[in-house]
């Protein structure tokens, strides 16, 4: 048999290399398909592939797996923590195992986040990861995806779909319906949704919004939003506000400084100044937590996270990301990093922070042990909010509050209704002396009345499911399918990780029973996920 001449140089140059880097397959295919090696997208990739033995491809946007809780959201929001179980429980687990811990840690390094995820997916042989893999196109037959296409080239097919990205591209180019923002209080009978009252800043503090004070002909101030304080209860495609959830220390051997961004200009920071001075002039309060919120974590870190009127929240530039191309997220993100390494700079050496909170802010750095190939930088920009599929169910604030139930249960939520900024803008109000005078209000965020509730609810496994005849072979766990109020407290990572776990059984019922997804027979998606540790009431 004569060998061609191509397939002996092959053998010739591994011979001579060592080996031999087949190039990348134009297709490949397997039981269930995952968009979006997020937090969620790890947990169902698992549950498919260990315990329901099929194979999964994974499809990761990025360079890393495990989404925001392994790029810097290291103080996790558990809610009730007796609600977290499943596959959700055993990741938390063996981060505490990690630490020398018996039990489930909830205070987490990133890069042990990462190493737990990466065990998790790697102990399953029938895993393939796909890194850096963006999805173009989506084909579908008969109101069902055959496969899907990426940047590369590569066209992916599979039985079962699953979107666990935080952008929800795969339902949206699959055309499946979602909404972005806030539904109106009208709507879904919703007591507390849509655009909020406008809140002052509290104690009588009064910050101009006008680059001129008091002259709105002057233009509006950096970072705050010339918009008209919208009418309490009505509807917008306005969306919470993004940040980066740094990972950083005080500790000199390990950290990274924050230095003076390129472009840097203290007038993008003026109204934080203005509301520092304002703070002072009122005899107020002001530290290093006026401006930062740092939850401590393992080994001398901290998880920072956004805090008060101004911080590392950039109020206001969130809108565009959802619908956004990659060039335009990526924009996006670039101008996060440097918002923040502006507000650090600005917090170090601007005279108008008083000297101990410019002190205590020098000593904190990036964690030069996390990120590595990013120089401390988290990869993963805090998506607080994007899409929201409009499936067979859509969860409302009724179920959150105890008001609505559902006989389908896969996961339960126990976080408060936590929403961050929507916008900062300007209002002219009548100040204690009588006079009109041009302030700063927020609008959007939690008011504490309406932020509680009641007990754990449940969450519907319809909710993770398109309308039957949009796509019959996908589930949603990330964008699923909710009012915006209602995912103010679904959001959650661990309930990510929980609607993951769902996912994946439903998909492995559907393929054993070669079903739709909306034709599974929920008792058997229960019964696994019960034998599998989950909590469901």
């Amino acid at each position: 048999m004569r060998i061609p001449w191509f397939h002996l140089l092959t053998l010739v140059l591994t011979h001579l290399v060592g080996v031999y880097t087949a190039p990348t397959p134009n297709s490949q295919s397997a039981d269930v398909v995952i968009y979006g090696g997020t937090s969620s997208g790890v947990i169902a990739a698992v549950e498919v592939a260990r315990t329901g033995g099929k194979s999964v491809i994974l499809i990761e946007p990025h360079s890393h797996l495990g989404g925001m809780t392994a790029s810097g959201l290291g103080w996790v929001d558990t809610g009730n923590s007796s609600t977290i179980g499943g596959l959700a429980l055993e990741f938390f687990t063996r981060v505490g195992k990690a630490y020398g811990k018996k039990g489930p840690q909830y205070a987490i390094e990133p890069h042990v986040a990462s190493s737990v995820f990466h065990d998790m997916i790697t102990e399953v042989k029938n895993v393939t990861t796909l890194y850096n893999s963006k999805l173009t196109s989506v084909s579908r037959k008969s109101g069902k995806i055959t496969s899907v296409k990426l940047e590369n080239g590569q066209t992916i097919t599979g039985d079962i779909f699953i979107d666990a990205s935080y952008e929800g591209d795969l339902m949206t180019m699959a055309n499946v319906t979602y909404v972005v923002g806030r539904e109106s209080r009208f709507e879904f009978n919703e007591p507390t949704a849509g655009a909020t009252k406008p809140q002052s800043i509290g104690q009588g503090i009064i910050v101009d919004p006008w680059k001129i004070e008091g002259n709105p002909s002057s233009g509006i101030l950096p970072n705050v939003q010339n918009n008209i304080a919208p009418v309490p209860g009505s509807g917008d495609q306005k969306i919470q506000a993004y940040n980066y959830r740094l990972c950083v220390t005080d500790n000199p051997k390990n950290r990274i400084n924050l230095t003076r961004p390129s472009g840097y200009d203290s007038e993008q920071f003026e109204w934080l100044g203005r509301y520092t001075k304002a703070l002072l002039a009122n005899g107020s309060r002001v530290d290093t937590d006026t401006y930062l919120k740092l939850s401590g974590l393992p080994n001398g870190k901290y998880d920072l996270n956004n805090q008060g009127q101004f911080s590392t929240d950039m109020v206001g530039y969130s809108y565009n990301c959802p619908k956004g191309s990659w060039t335009t997220r990526g924009q996006l993100m670039s101008a996060h990093k440097n918002y923040l390494e502006g507000l650090f700079w600005y917090l170090r050496t601007n005279e108008t922070i008083p000297q101990h909170v410019r002190n205590r802010v020098e000593q904190i750095g990036l964690c030069a042990d996390e990120f590595k190939d990013k120089q401390g930088w988290p990869f993963q920009i805090y998506i607080r909010e994007g899409r929201r599929m409009r499936g067979e169910y859509v969860m409302t604030e009724n179920n959150i509050r105890g008001n609505e139930a559902v006989n389908d249960t896969i996961a339960l939520g126990s976080y408060a209704l936590d929403a961050h900024f929507l916008q900062r803008i300007p209002m002219q109000i009548t100040n204690k002396d009588g006079k009109k005078v041009w302030t700063t209000v927020t609008e959007g965020g939690s008011n504490s009345w309406e932020n509680k509730i009641p007990h754990p609810y449940a969450i519907s496994y319809r909710s993770l499911i398109p309308r039957a005849e949009e796509a019959s072979n996908l589930l949603v766990t990330v964008c699923m399918s909710s009012t915006h109020l209602a995912y103010r407290s679904i959001r959650m990572e661990p309930v990510y990780m929980m609607m993951g776990h769902a996912a994946g059984a439903a998909a492995v019922v559907a393929i054993n029973g070669r079903n739709t997804v909306h034709g599974v027979d929920y008792e058997f998606v229960r019964m696994r996920l019960l034998a599998e540790g989950a909590v469901l009431k």
